[in-house]
């Protein structure tokens, strides 16, 4: 019984084909690029502010903090409410915040409170109208349709491009924002 199973594994071995360099996948799953982004939501205006990097760290969110410096440098002091995300709280985030010397002030939502926490609801939005089954070609071009698809829902959700998705949306009917 043993001999046979040798044999046979022998014979199976010389019907299949070897993979060759030439039939082998492209890219595999280890070259997945990807890009995040981040970004703030003017409760008052609707507008919208963001930031793209090619990590999910305290680079990327401090990236988005000045960015909003940037755009609401004549105001003397701005308040940030952000979720527990542990980029929100790190070193570097902290130190970053103090360099300001007041002018940014991050307040915290209670864990696990997306219900409050407005910008989920855009992230919401540019999942389910871009990111979700795109077809582009390149990471480049898929990140210039989630910004071109946040340049058009801001102001949010005041845009007609925004006031569709959000109106079916199951997180925009839950709860008031603080």
């Amino acid at each position: 019984m043993p001999e046979r199973r040798r044999q046979v594994s022998r014979s199976n071995s010389r019907w299949l084909a070897r993979p060759s360099a030439a039939s082998a996948p492209a890219s595999s799953p280890t070259d997945n690029q990807k890009r995040y982004v981040a970004g703030a939501l003017t409760i008052g205006s609707g507008k919208l502010t963001w930031a793209f990097g090619a990590r999910k760290s305290s680079d990327l969110f401090i990236a988005a903090l000045a960015a909003l410096l940037r755009r609401y440098r004549r105001y003397r002091r701005l308040h940030v409410i952000v979720d527990d995300f542990g980029i929100h709280t790190s070193k570097r985030t902290r130190a970053s915040v103090e360099s300001t010397a007041g002018k940014l002030v991050l307040h915290f939502l209670p864990p696990y409170a997306p219900q409050y926490n407005r910008i989920e609801r855009v992230w919401k939005q540019v999942h389910d109208n871009v990111t979700r089954n795109h077809r582009c070609a390149s990471i480049e071009e898929l990140v210039k349709e989630v910004d071109d698809c946040l340049k058009a829902i801001s102001p949010y959700p005041g845009s007609p491009a925004s006031l569709r998705p959000a109106l079916s949306s199951p997180v925009a009917d839950s709860g008031s924002a603080i």
